[in-house]
């Protein structure tokens, strides 16, 4: 098959117009040009294997069918409908499905995950794992096609056998991506364990250009659970060291803690400055600015890493519209900026206007896309109602709260905020009463409470039964609201009288009774109707 498309095409090839590609491929995606895209990767395909560099490849997949951008997953559709068998699209198709199946599931382990979310991963990752297995088929030295198979195929009774697949790889194109690819599904998050990620490094690490068993060993150390006396190595070696591969690991918060003292600060603070370039995990990269600025006396320094932080994913996130990580990591730094009190002193307030909070909540819209199984999501859109008094849209924000719990399996947090709004609805209730008395029924009064009073004993049962079995979680702290506000309403005799099943009946039928995930449709027509059907081009800020 790509014997015969090698000759078909020779003569038909797309001269390209800039040295990366790159652009001239988005383009043709976006423009729905099956045929241009399929001879700028034939190109590409032939110059990788006179050159021994795949890499250019290898970005192509990466950062252009990667994608959760539906313009992509159309184009992709398409090319597989004129040719089932080509193998630069399934294989492009392999990377989009794997992207598509962790954007449903996040990067939480298994048991944080919602079991809807683990569905609908999985029924992705078999789709991916199917296009990269006839990609791989038709041809074992397309580099691309090779990585799918490793890193779609991971961890300990895999199908594959990825020690000889990156072992052919390396004959064909030593690189950095697909001895990470290789490490990454020898982890232990895969089964795997340090001792065959490490004999990774010291088999191939220095066959590939700028790069080192060193750096590779030191990189593997800091980014997985290993021995304390090899992160310690690891340590030493990133204080010491100013190579790019190890920029990411600056944005981590608290690696620089173990650092050999003294500390250069400036040096320091100018690597994690750069490590912005490598599109680090946002909460742990303004940790550290944050760390730099209260210990360090660098206080600026956190206002520029804040600011700097928000354009990088905000960049991030018009190339990629409907990537729901990158739009909560945006959407979570917005509503920082907006309540973050201590870090005001000396500069004004930021000041949402109605256009502002419209266009972050169709963001929050487009994450749905993929995110809806995600209750960090429908919690984030509780706290774009209102964020300056949560009363005012208390019954809403019960609802998102509601939607987020019934896909939590460590509900505790969402449990925690809902027994408070709850808590607001009864004494809001109680105090109308007390005005109205005069004018409505005794009957009619006891139901104005029942209905105020049920849910929110429902829900502090729920959280009090969550926190016996899971005592260590950070949301059944004693220090913290949520138990104390719980004990006071699990002990009010009134309340108990007044809701005998929420008190009474098993715990599984309380839960089920206030607890179904809404279709996603439905509960946007209901709740929010202005942004059933948002427009397509989402306002950037």
């Amino acid at each position: 098959m790509r014997n015969f498309i090698f000759v078909a095409a020779l003569s038909v090839l797309p001269s390209v117009a800039t040295a990366d590609p790159l652009e001239d491929i988005r383009e043709s995606v976006a423009a729905q040009d099956v045929e241009a895209v399929s001879q700028y990767m034939l190109q590409m395909h032939k110059t990788a294997e006179a050159d021994g560099n795949f890499t250019p490849l290898q970005r192509v997949n990466g950062k252009v069918f990667s994608s959760t951008d539906p313009k992509v997953i159309s184009f992709l559709k398409k090319w597989l409908e004129e040719d089932p068998e080509n193998l630069y699209a399934l294989t492009a198709w392999a990377w989009n499905r794997h992207e598509v199946a962790f954007a449903y599931r996040g990067f939480k382990n298994m048991r944080q995950s919602s079991p809807y979310a683990i569905e609908a991963y999985r029924q992705e990752n078999d789709a991916a794992r199917t296009a990269a297995q006839m990609a791989y088929a038709l041809d074992p030295k397309y580099v691309p096609a090779a990585d799918a198979m490793i890193t779609m195929h991971p961890g300990r009774g895999a199908a594959v056998d990825i020690d000889k697949i990156l072992a052919d790889i390396m004959e064909v194109s030593p690189n950095y991506q697909s001895l990470s690819n290789a490490i990454w599904a020898s982890s232990p998050n895969w089964g795997g364990s340090f001792n065959s990620m490490s004999q990774k490094c010291v088999k191939y690490a220095d066959r590939i250009p700028d790069y080192s068993q060193d750096i590779c060993l030191t990189k593997a150390a800091l980014e997985f659970n290993v021995p304390s006396e090899m992160r310690k190595t690891a340590l030493k070696v990133l204080s010491e060291s100013d190579h790019p591969r190890l920029l990411s690991k600056y944005a981590d918060s608290y690696n620089y803690i173990g650092f050999p003292k003294p500390i250069d600060v400036d040096r320091l603070i100018e690597k994690h400055r750069k490590a912005l370039s490598t599109n680090p995990n946002a909460e742990q990269y303004l940790i550290s600015a944050e760390y730099f600025s209260i210990n360090f006396g660098r206080s600026e320094y956190y206002f520029e890493a804040r600011d700097a932080l928000r354009e990088n994913i905000l960049t991030r996130v018009k190339a990629n519209p409907y990537d729901p990580h990158l739009i909560k990591d945006y959407l979570q730094l917005e509503l920082k900026i907006k309540t973050d009190m201590r870090r005001l002193a000396g500069r004004p307030k930021p000041v949402w206007d109605d256009s502002m909070l419209l266009a972050l909540q169709k963001h929050w819209v487009n994450a749905l896309e993929f995110g809806q199984f995600d209750p960090a999501i429908w919690a984030l859109g509780a706290s774009l109602l209102d964020i300056t008094d949560p009363r005012d849209d208390n019954d809403r924000i019960v609802a998102f709260l509601s939607q987020a719990i019934s896909l939590s399996p460590e509900p505790q947090q969402f449990l925690g905020q809902l027994m408070n709004h709850h808590y607001y609805t009864w004494r809001d209730a109680a105090s109308a009463l007390k005005s109205n008395s005069d004018t409505i029924e005794g009957d009619a009064q006891f139901d104005i409470m029942k209905d105020a009073q049920c849910p929110m004993y429902g829900a502090a049962r729920l959280f009090a039964t969550f926190c016996e079995f899971q005592p260590g979680n950070q949301y059944c702290n004693p220090v913290l609201m949520y138990p104390g506000t719980a004990e006071k309403i699990l002990s009010d005799g009134e309340v108990i009288t007044a809701c005998s099943f929420e008190a009474e009946a098993d715990i599984q039928d309380v839960y089920l009774k206030y607890f179904n995930p809404v279709p996603t449709e439905d509960f946007l027509a209901k709740h929010m109707p202005h942004l059933a059907h948002p427009d397509e081009e989402t306002a950037a800020d």
